[in-house]
Parts: structure tokens; sequence; C-alpha cells
């Protein structure tokens, strides 16, 4: 807790760019690995992204994406790599290879 009297600033230091880009309801990605963004996108959404291959983790993203749209996500994701997206039995959203 913090607490400024009148004319005093303070500055936050640490916090990644994406980090600080979430107040703005979209997630940044700038060649980000393909699992630490649906990690950082699951984060926000009770519908989970899973990845069906893990060889795919590596995948760099690269964009910015609406917050709380993780079928949005998916969709572009999917398009981008040329990847098959299902919806799981319990709802969430499968990404992996196509055969």
């Amino acid at each position: 807790k913090l607490i400024l009297a009148p004319g005093q600033g303070t500055r936050l230091t640490g916090a990644s760019k994406a980090d600080r880009v979430w107040p703005s309801g979209m997630l940044d990605f700038d060649a980000t690995p393909l699992s630490e963004a649906i990690g950082r996108a699951n984060r926000y959404s009770r519908r989970k992204m899973r990845l069906a291959d893990p060889g795919l983790a590596g995948l760099r993203v690269t964009g910015a994406f609406r917050i709380g749209d993780p079928v949005g996500l998916a969709r572009s994701l999917a398009a981008a790599f040329d990847l098959r997206l299902e919806e799981t039995a319990d709802g969430h959203l499968s990404l992996g290879r196509k055969p």
C-alpha cells in the first residue's frame, strides 16, 4: 500500500509491457512463445485454451488480442499457424496440428 500526498508522485518499475497493457482490454504479444501467450490469455477467461501438441509451444505470436475472447484468439492462432481448432468435451479449446 502506498499513500501519496497532493503533489507527490511515484513510478512503478518491474512490470513488463505485457502486464501494463491489460488495463486497455488487450493482450499484446511480441514474438511471444505460443505456450506463454495461451497461458496469459487463460488468466482472463473461464474458457481455457490448450495445446494438443507440446511441440507447438515454441511458435512465436505477435499481435494484440482482446482480453476475454478466447474463441477469437484461438481462431486467429489457428489461422496464422494452420492449426486445427476443436472444442473439448469440457467446453475448452484445443489447438493442434492438422492431420
